[in-house]
C-alpha cells in the first residue's frame, strides 16, 4: 500500500515539478497548450489562484471542498488518484462533513464520477493569459 503523508515546506520544489509533469502530460488530450500554460500560471503554479473560498466551513451546511491532487505520469491508472481521493473524504470525514464539492478537470472527471460524484455545472474560467478552461462542478452526498 502506498504511503501518504501530508506535504511539507520542503516538498514545495518536487511538487511544483510534479504538477507541471502532471498537468503537461495527463491533461494535453482535453486542453489544449495554450490553457495548459495559463492552468501552471494561474490555477496549478503554487497555488497562486487566489479565487478560491477559504473561509472556514460549516459541517452542518457545508460541503468540504476536495481541492486538486496530481499523479505522476508514470503512475497514472494504477490506483494512485482514487487513493488520494479517498484520503482527502476520510480527513474531511474526520471532520464531520458528509457532503463533498470538487472542481474537476475534463481529465479527472472519469474518476470521480467512478468514485460517486456528479456533475452539476460546468463552467468556464479565464485564466491569467486571455484563455478559457471549462471546469466541471461536481458533488457527492
Amino acid at each position: 500500500m502506498a504511503r501518504v503523508r501530508p506535504a511539507t515546506r520542503d516538498d514545495i520544489p518536487r511538487l511544483t515539478r510534479l504538477i507541471e509533469r502532471s498537468v503537461r502530460e495527463l491533461q494535453r488530450r482535453e486542453y489544449t497548450e495554450r490553457q495548459i500554460e495559463g492552468a501552471l500560471e494561474t490555477l496549478f503554479g503554487a497555488d497562486r489562484w487566489t479565487q478560491r473560498e477559504d473561509d472556514a466551513l460549516d459541517p452542518a451546511v457545508d460541503a468540504a471542498k476536495i481541492r486538486a491532487f496530481f499523479v505522476h505520469p508514470g503512475w497514472a491508472r494504477r490506483g494512485l488518484g482514487t487513493l488520494l481521493l479517498e484520503r482527502c473524504e476520510q480527513a474531511a470525514r474526520g471532520a464531520a462533513f458528509r457532503r463533498f464539492e470538487l472542481g474537476a478537470t475534463l481529465t479527472g472527471v472519469h474518476l470521480y464520477r467512478s468514485r460517486g460524484y456528479r456533475e452539476v455545472d460546468r463552467i468556464e474560467l479565464r485564466l491569467a493569459n486571455g484563455e478559457l478552461v471549462p471546469v466541471v462542478r461536481m458533488v457527492k452526498e
